[in-house]
């Protein structure tokens, strides 16, 4: 694995693309749209909030991370720190169930507004292998997919809102952060 991680970092600039994919600008631009998000929107209990800067800085990293390890370890440490957050804010000594996990964990991807994470999960399954991605890896890679199809999909109807008061807050975002054109799922 060392090997393969000191490889990949030096052969980083010949292998990942030059520029972002389509889909890449699309979802970090939905994501500074949905800055206003609550974690009550998400039915996301508070007390899990408190500490998830680090989860949300995990996944800030992975657009500088050159590596597919060191890719794949944004995602684990994110991951392990909203598990941890849920057990320590819990007083539970299991492991946190999917139900709590996943709806932090996209919370936690719309605050980090990842600029690459269409093209990151790409080259994460171009080079890691069929073998790895049917363990934890595979896991780490289908919940971030999972999360950025679910962000995309984010509408008034998930946030419990009229649809003009969710528009209203795009565009309000879209006029904070600059955004001219049209973002794939904000007109639904």
């Amino acid at each position: 694995n060392k090997i393969e991680e000191h490889i990949m970092r030096k052969i980083y600039k010949f292998v990942y693309p030059s520029r972002p994919l389509e889909s890449d600008n699309d979802f970090y631009n939905k994501t500074l749209c949905l800055d206003w998000v609550t974690p009550e929107q998400l039915e996301i209990k508070k007390l899990y909030m408190n500490q998830l800067g680090f989860a949300e800085s995990c996944i800030k990293k992975m657009d500088k991370s050159k590596s597919v390890f060191d890719k794949l370890d944004c995602i684990r440490d994110a991951y392990t720190n909203i598990n941890n957050t849920i057990k320590f804010s819990s007083g539970k000594k299991e492991d946190a169930g999917q139900d709590e996990l996943t709806p932090i964990f996209q919370y936690v991807v719309i605050k980090a507004q990842p600029r690459t994470i269409f093209t990151d999960i790409n080259y994460i399954k171009c080079f890691i292998g069929d073998s790895r991605l049917r363990g934890e890896e595979g896991f780490l890679v289908t919940e971030m997919e999972s999360a950025t199809s679910f962000i995309l999909s984010l509408n008034h109807e998930h946030l419990k809102m009229n649809k003009e008061e969710y528009l209203n807050k795009i565009n309000e975002a879209k006029d904070r952060y600059n955004i001219n054109s049209d973002i794939k799922g904000v007109d639904i």
